[in-house]
């Protein structure tokens, strides 16, 4: 396949790297445009500065047809929670928070900072890439 909509890993630890200390905030830095930053950055100007509360992040998905149409609008293809690799994008179960499979567990930027989740907390995955 061509490396077209390849998800650059480097790029991802990169990012976590950069921020991990960096102040949530809605709209600015919450955990979609985290996702983002690191599976789609030229698509940011979507989320950033479009909403400044939880309520504002729901109704931008809304607007983007829900999370799964949003996800697959950017180029996530779902995989099978079984078969997460480092990267991939992950929601988390019972809350409309979204992360990054690292080192076997879900990043995921929250109020209180960059947390690390345990994969069985996962309810579903998409890769960004075409392999």
């Amino acid at each position: 396949g061509s490396n077209v909509g390849r998800v650059n890993k480097q790029r991802v630890f990169q990012v976590i790297d950069e921020n991990l200390n960096r102040t949530f905030a809605w709209g600015e830095w919450d955990c979609c445009i985290f996702a983002m930053s690191c599976l789609c950055p030229d698509r940011l100007d979507v989320l950033v500065d479009q909403y400044d509360t939880e309520e504002g992040a729901i109704a931008k998905i809304e607007e983007l047809g829900g999370l799964d149409q949003a996800v697959s609008d950017f180029g996530g293809t779902e995989v099978d929670i079984n078969y997460v690799q480092n990267g991939d994008l992950i929601k988390l179960q019972g809350q409309p928070t979204l992360g990054i499979a690292n080192a076997g567990n879900i990043l995921c930027v929250t109020a209180k900072g960059m947390k690390s989740y345990r994969m069985s907390i996962a309810e579903k995955a998409w890769r960004f890439n075409d392999e």
